[in-house]
């Protein structure tokens, strides 16, 4: 049993930090939702985690796109929608689902693989939006998290200009 979870966490590991970050959660009134756009750096002494160290979020309601870094420099990008509808992807060759809505101020997802393996993303913001908290779970009534993951939102560019800077094609067109 400890193996199949230690397999299940190892396999999940690059989805779950990419969703954990682009998750994001609430800063005010229910009714208007937070802009995740930006950059955002790994704050490694207040995470348990530190397997991403980077991500790019373009927010475009109810559009995500999350491209990270790993600390090995592999990078990946997952697409979401926060409407709950299914969305695909594709990570390290394995496919995985994710059904991502608002939960009041947090940004909720369930990422499910094929073989039945299945975890929840919680992320959070700070009242001044500057702190992201991404936490992991396993278990479905959210009691213990797996990881905690804590991100700094950094000055300067925005997803959108970042990402033609880096020479790739902006991830939604005008």
């Amino acid at each position: 049993m400890r193996s199949s979870l230690t397999r299940m966490r190892f396999l999940a590991r690059p989805l779950m930090f990419v969703l954990l970050a682009v998750c994001g959660a609430g800063l005010g009134a229910q009714s208007q939702k937070p802009d995740l756009s930006g950059q955002w750096k790994l704050d490694k002494e207040n995470s348990t985690r530190p397997d991403v160290v980077n991500e790019t979020i373009d927010h475009q309601e109810p559009r995500v796109v999350i491209t990270s870094t790993s600390a090995n420099g592999n990078e990946f990008t997952i697409r979401l929608t926060t409407d709950g509808k299914d969305n695909l992807n594709i990570i390290g060759g394995r496919e995985m689902t994710a059904q991502t809505r608002w939960d009041g101020d947090k940004l909720v997802t369930l990422v499910r693989d094929p073989q039945g393996m299945q975890f929840t993303e919680v992320r959070s913001l700070s009242e001044d939006g500057r702190v992201q908290t991404i936490e992991g779970f396993m278990d479905p009534a959210r009691k213990q998290a797996m990881f905690k993951r804590v991100m700094v939102k950094q000055q300067g560019n925005s997803s959108r200009r970042n990402v033609r800077a880096r020479g790739g094609n902006p991830i939604f067109p005008r």
